[in-house]
């Protein structure tokens, strides 16, 4: 793991937690990549999903400056020990359990809805409501149906993807959003085993 960029970060994070303005310039100036070292190019990652929309996601700072320092006395480049730090679990209940939130179109009825993209290693789909726009991911593994969301309004019981109009799985992207910015405005539910 590159120490020099970490410290660098850790500064920042610093910067960043005081309000200073130029936290953000000095931090995306960093430019870390993954030959940096997989914690701190996850942890980078994190960082700008979380500040890639204005104003961001502030009480991300916390987590993500205590992560660095934790860092730093890490004595390998163990992204699975970085995992299973109370800090990342904070940062996944902002971001919810998605890599990414994207916005699609039908090829078929040109129905346009919201997909959450989730690692290959989490089992459940996440089911985003017509009405709100509030997720509840459900196990891959359970059958009960889905329980009405806070909006009043039943989540869709459908749960492969594609269109649920149609039921096509061709789509056109029309972009996507960082997690953290779809869930500062939307909740999420995890269902049982999910």
């Amino acid at each position: 793991m590159n120490l020099q960029k970490l410290r660098k970060l850790v500064e920042c994070l610093r910067l960043q937690d005081a309000e200073n303005p130029s936290a953000i310039e000095e931090t995306l100036r960093l430019n870390i990549s993954l030959e940096d070292g997989y914690c701190l190019f996850n942890l980078y990652e994190q960082w700008l999903g979380a500040f890639s929309f204005l104003p961001g996601r502030k009480e991300a700072v916390l987590p993500l400056l205590s992560l660095a320092e934790k860092l730093t006395k890490f004595s390998s480049d163990d992204t699975l020990a970085m995992y299973s730090l109370s800090e990342w679990q904070q940062l996944v209940l902002l971001r919810g359990p998605v890599e990414t939130v994207l916005f699609e179109k039908c090829t078929n009825c040109s129905h346009s809805y919201v997909s959450m993209g989730t690692s290959g290693f989490y089992d459940a789909n996440g089911l985003v409501c017509d009405s709100c726009g509030n997720v509840y991911f459900k196990s891959y593994y359970d059958e009960t149906p889905p329980p009405r969301c806070a909006c009043g309004r039943e989540f869709p019981s459908v749960t492969t993807y594609g269109c649920r109009q149609c039921g096509e799985k061709k789509s056109l992207s029309q972009g996507g959003v960082s997690p953290y910015e779809y869930f500062s405005k939307h909740t999420y539910i995890r269902g049982p085993g999910a």
